[in-house]
């Protein structure tokens, strides 16, 4: 087993051949492209050799770049409003100054100030509109209150542009600029986005980019059925499975439920009982005895062959996980990111513990959050010898050179699974699809749905009842221990030397 731990590097972070200093780059977002020649957006030196203060850098770097991209996106799509008012045209003249009297030589000049006023003065309305859109404000001369707002922007540039000497004044802040434009859809997502799981957030996000690439930054309540109707019909044209257009359109409708219940944003949901109906594509099924014995007659889990030179393996995971996985039904990224203490014994019963209690670590429900009893086979196989194995050389994770993949932690052992199961020649299916197995093992034994649930981590939709919760180990363990699979015999392997996979 390997014993030193496996360091983290931040988005971006790597070091170029035959250098030990760090290097930092981002790509620049598709919709965002065409604004840089090449597609990265920005790569540089980080200037240390080590991770830690490189780590701290990137995340920095991260942070200025996205909220660049956003103020990027929102100058590309300005909110088009109904009405200017005379606070929005002070504020724009705020914006106009703070960025006029960046440069000391222009806070010294009076004349040159003078100049600049007369200039703002000439051009009127179209520089206000020009400062206003890098705002993300967009209005013509005959919105409602354009012709005041001009006014109260020009007498607010008088005062600092005829003065002496001016000191260059705070811009407005986000919040301001914010407050004084009609709500988006934006704006209920970054409301949203609070109370939900990072890989949730990206995949709406995305979906909310889809929207405003077709119709840019409408007000909120503009947004009609029609506008609804038109993007379900752009996504239908799109490449892909009839269920994942379906969830990207449930996901807007999402953020306008969020808006109407949770905000009161909204009087209703205008997109409501707008659908797009799919069937299920690449239905999994569960693994065939034959399946099953072919994946683990492999070198691996006959001479605990470890894939020591295939990184997204993780060594011992590579042996461990499958195994788990065939005896537990537990999802892929909740068995990558188990930490030692995960398994536990209480009055002589082994648990493995899915929680999200570790650094990163994520469930994917509520019902996620389970103790699993240990499988006997799982036991004779060594499994217990390699947790205190692990706990001796003190380690936290239970699978020390297994790298996850941020906010997705199976991403890539899956990806390695995907590769290994094509060394056999039954077709062996994806690693889900031993949830599914499971299940099928628990329901030939006659396990209820709801204590299977309780098991694998499903929603049910009822409570696993009164005798289960009066005597819930011994009815888990019972159906733990009714997953069986006739004609597979595993040898105890673990604890011999590792060769070559």
């Amino acid at each position: 087993m390997t014993t030193d731990k496996m360091a983290k590097r931040s988005t971006g972070v790597h070091r170029r051949s035959g250098s030990n200093v760090w290097q930092w780059k981002i790509k620049a977002p598709k919709d965002l492209r065409h604004l840089y020649p090449s597609e990265w957006a920005h790569r540089c030196s980080l200037g240390t050799p080590v991770l830690q203060d490189a780590n701290r850098k990137a995340t920095e770097l991260n942070a200025e770049w996205h909220a660049r991209f956003h103020e990027q996106r929102i100058a590309l799509n300005p909110l088009r409003i109904e009405k200017v008012t005379p606070e929005m045209g002070r504020m724009i003249a705020q914006r106009t100054l703070h960025d006029t009297l960046n440069r000391e030589d222009v806070r010294i000049d009076q004349s040159w100030r003078k100049d600049l006023l007369r200039y703002h003065r000439g051009v009127g309305i179209v520089g206000m509109q020009s400062v206003a859109q890098d705002m993300g404000i967009a209005f013509t001369e005959d919105t409602p209150g354009a012709g005041e707002a001009l006014r109260h922007y020009l007498q607010h540039l008088e005062e600092p542009l005829s003065a002496k000497l001016v000191e260059q004044p705070p811009a407005p802040t986000p919040k301001a600029i914010a407050d004084a434009k009609p709500r988006t859809l934006r704006d209920v997502f970054d409301r949203w986005k609070a109370a939900k799981r990072q890989d949730t957030i990206d995949k709406t996000e995305r979906v909310l980019e889809m929207f405003e690439q077709q119709f840019g930054n409408p007000p909120l309540t503009t947004i009609k059925r029609d506008q609804g109707d038109a993007f379900r019909a752009w996504l239908l044209q799109q490449d892909g499975a009839s269920k994942t257009k379906h969830d990207r359109l449930t996901a807007l409708k999402s953020l306008f439920n969020y808006a109407r219940s949770d905000l009161e944003w909204l009087d209703r949901n205008p997109w409501e009982r707008l659908d797009i109906e799919y069937k299920t594509e690449n239905k999994r099924r569960p693994w065939t005895a034959a399946q099953v014995q072919a994946f683990f007659s492999l070198p691996l889990f006959t001479r605990y062959d470890l894939p020591t030179n295939q990184w997204r393996a993780g060594r011992d995971a590579a042996y461990w996980i499958p195994l788990l996985g065939l005896f537990t039904g537990a999802r892929i990224s909740e068995l990558c990111q188990l930490r030692a203490v995960d398994v536990v014994t209480r009055d002589d019963q082994t648990f493995i513990c899915i929680n999200d209690e570790g650094e990163g670590s994520t469930v994917k429900t509520a019902a996620g959050v389970r103790d699993i009893p240990l499988h006997s086979e799982l036991v004779r196989l060594g499994f217990l010898e390699y947790v205190e194995a692990t706990k001796q050389v003190g380690h936290d994770r239970l699978w020390p050179d297994l790298k996850l993949r941020k906010d997705k932690p199976g991403g890539y052992f899956s990806a390695w699974f995907g590769e290994a199961r094509k060394l056999v020649d039954e077709g062996v299916p994806d690693f889900h699809s031993l949830r599914h197995t499971v299940r099928t093992k628990m329901t030939e034994a006659g396990i209820a749905d709801a204590v299977q649930d309780k098991i694998t981590g499903h929603d049910g939709p009822g409570s696993v009842g009164t005798k289960v919760y009066s005597h819930p180990v011994a009815i888990l363990r019972t159906a733990v221990e009714a997953i069986k699979y006739p004609g597979l015999a595993l040898g105890k392997v673990y604890g011999q030397p590792a060769g070559k996979y």
